[in-house]
């Protein structure tokens, strides 16, 4: 065999790896798996805008020896894409033009202690429509986090799922593919929009007067989860390198909630946003939350070791 040399080597490596990749991209197809969810787009929406009305089929099992279920998935998922702007009617025997199909599972998971096991949460949603089939299928499977100490592993995987941004905006992203052609990445970044802007108006003009009213009501679960899951998709956005969650990472430092304030400022530091160290520097000397003060003050020394020594020096000096 003749000598080869590096340049030809590392040509072949790279046909290699090439043709590796086409072979990915033509096997996925549309399907794509993301951080907290997997999401096969069978076929795209266009012309279906206007289309409101939705049938829901649910079917749900759990593992457990009584095979009672907890959570009202049915309930929830109606309130989500009502919320999201569908009319859902009451009986699939009504006219409709599109139908969510739901598949809710608990499955054993892991033990934790003698004869006690923790649950695995499945929630694979198929919307379909009446004439062109299939459009979207979607999978959200989440379970207990370890730790010493917090809720029960069922509670806290109950939790996680209602969190996770997959379902938590499940109804803006059907709504999204089919009255937007919105692909998920661009639900979350206006659910996150809305989110800042609504609560900034808040902040400043708070509406207390509806807890004295007669007609007041328990806050619904979704605005009980919506700190958590609002940083999860914060989380999930950064993980996706997505940009324009930047200028939203700004917005949200205002959001009335430590955690998510911290995943903003996480999120400078994962996104590498040198830019943000003058936020930061305010932040770790003047926020009120200690959370808050030592998540700026880690996230800016990491993005200082970015930075030439000569701004450093700059810095010191005018600081």
């Amino acid at each position: 065999m003749g000598d080869v040399s590096f340049a030809d080597l590392s040509e072949k490596l790279s046909l290699i790896v090439l043709c590796g990749v086409l072979v990915l991209l033509w096997w996925g197809g549309n399907e794509k798996a993301y951080g907290a969810a997997q999401i096969h787009v069978v076929s795209q929406a266009r012309g279906l805008s206007g289309t409101k009305t939705i049938a829901v089929q649910v079917e749900a099992r759990t593992w457990k020896p009584r095979g009672r279920l907890l959570y009202d998935i049915e309930g929830s998922v109606r309130v989500k894409l009502a919320d999201a702007g569908f009319h859902v009617v009451r009986t699939a025997r009504e006219p409709h033009g599109l139908t969510l199909t739901v598949l809710y599972q608990e499955t054993k998971g892991e033990p934790y202690g003698i004869n006690q096991f923790g649950t695995v949460i499945t929630g694979t949603f198929r919307l379909a429509h009446h004439m062109r089939g299939t459009l979207l299928e979607l999978t959200v499977q989440e379970t207990a986090k370890p730790s010493i100490s917090g809720p029960p592993p069922y509670l806290d995987a109950l939790q996680n799922f209602q969190t996770n941004p997959y379902y938590y905006f499940l109804g803006d992203i059907l709504w999204g593919h089919v009255n937007k052609q919105w692909d998920v990445t661009t639900v979350f970044l206006h659910a996150l929009r809305k989110s800042s802007q609504r609560k900034a108006q808040e902040i400043e003009d708070p509406d207390l007067s509806r807890f004295t009213r007669p007609d007041h009501t328990m806050i619904s679960p979704h605005e009980v989860f919506a700190p958590i899951a609002i940083k999860h998709t914060i989380q999930e956005l950064v993980k996706l390198q997505e940009s324009r969650v930047i200028p939203l990472l700004y917005a949200l430092l205002k959001y009335p909630n430590v955690y998510v304030q911290v995943a903003c400022i996480e999120g400078f530091g994962a996104l590498q946003l040198v830019d943000a160290l003058p936020v930061l520097y305010e932040l770790r000397e003047h926020a009120s939350s200690i959370e808050v003060r030592h998540a700026a003050q880690v996230v800016s020394e990491t993005l200082q070791d970015l930075l030439p020594s000569s701004f450093l020096l700059l810095h010191h000096l005018f600081s």
